[in-house]
């Protein structure tokens, strides 16, 4: 299968081993780079071995993996999916010494998770001492979401219940996972806790990980937060190098979970990483990248779609009626047509 590279994109597909940072503006074919050099990896001749390509939704691991269908045996050569599918993998295989046996259940709904703490804090009195404090039923309600949030900062902080300064909250913290840990269960946050704390903890898995899999790539690099970012340092330790990051800085949309651009930054400096970066943009039209422009003069394209498309700033009143006018305009232009539509 021939891809058409630009010369930018050429140069990371053909980057091989060391540390690699790509950063990729608005429609500069990052997936396609992402794809290309897993695939140009596979191809090295008289070599086995596993590429583990982490992307951060299901279904940028299916486009991509749908991408690669004609490289051979491309689902046991290369692990492509996010990191939380990875950890769990992981878990399952490698996770005993960290209390996980099997294939863990996983509790993502925030109602779920409310009601494991709930029935734990119940069964200690001291615990339900406390949350009857709180109030009537309602006020309990919220107090348990608050220790719920408390909990999940925690371990998205890598903390564990021992770490923690305050005594109520470690017990907490301890009745509401032993209570997961009775079903054999794991909450979203502890799969990048446990599986943090087995590479620290056990260097010989995550010398395992890495002599399986030569080559690391990760996408959306910028939605990356402290937890996500010292577990990959955990899995490289301190000889690994072979990691890309891809991802924009002025793209980063998860902030609110903890998520910053920084660990681009740490990432160049931490691992020595050459940086590249993609100008090029091949999604937006002319007057779009000239709209992003004058909000940043800074946003520099070397290279972008030969359409002029247009811009069109309008107000509305609240969010229906903003959805509302988007619909009403996407069918007029199905049903009218513009010249910049095929």
């Amino acid at each position: 299968m021939t891809v058409r590279l630009t010369e930018q994109q050429a140069e990371v597909v053909a980057h091989k081993d060391g540390a690699l940072l790509v950063v990729a503006g608005p429609g500069a074919g990052k997936t396609r780079v992402l794809t290309e050099r897993v695939r140009t990896l596979l191809a090295t001749p008289d070599e086995h071995f596993r590429v583990l390509a982490l992307t951060f939704t299901n279904k940028a691991a299916n486009e991509m993996v749908e991408r690669l269908s004609d490289v051979p045996d491309i689902r046991q050569r290369a692990f492509v999916g996010t990191l939380h599918s990875f950890c769990m993998e992981v878990l399952a295989n490698r996770g005993k010494t960290v209390g996980i046996v099997g294939l863990p259940h996983i509790f993502e709904s925030f109602e779920d998770r409310k009601q494991i703490l709930l029935n734990a804090v119940r069964a200690e009195p001291r615990l339900a001492a406390k949350l009857r404090e709180a109030g009537d039923r309602q006020q309990q309600q919220k107090t348990i979401a608050q220790w719920l949030q408390a909990i999940s900062e925690a371990k998205n902080s890598l903390l564990l219940p021992s770490m923690l300064n305050e005594e109520y909250a470690k017990e907490i913290y301890e009745a509401y996972d032993a209570s997961l840990r009775a079903c054999n269960a794991v909450d979203y946050d502890d799969l990048l806790l446990l599986t943090y704390r087995l590479f620290e903890e056990r260097p010989q898995v995550s010398d395992f990980y890495r002599r399986q899999y030569r080559y690391i790539s990760v996408d959306e690099a910028q939605d990356l937060n402290e937890a996500q970012y010292r577990l990959l340092c955990a899995l490289c330790g301190t000889a690994y190098f072979n990691m890309m990051l891809v991802g924009d800085p002025k793209q980063a949309i998860y902030v609110w979970n903890g998520a910053n651009p920084k660990y681009m930054d740490l990432f160049e400096r931490d691992f020595k990483a050459r940086r590249i970066v993609l100008t090029e943009n091949f999604r937006s039209s002319e007057q779009v990248v000239s709209a992003a422009q004058r909000l940043d003069p800074t946003y520099i394209v070397e290279g972008q779609l030969p359409i002029r498309g247009s811009v069109e700033i309008t107000g509305c009143n609240d969010e229906e009626a903003e959805a509302a006018h988007v619909l009403d305009k996407i069918d007029a232009l199905v049903t009218h047509g513009h010249e910049d539509i095929e």
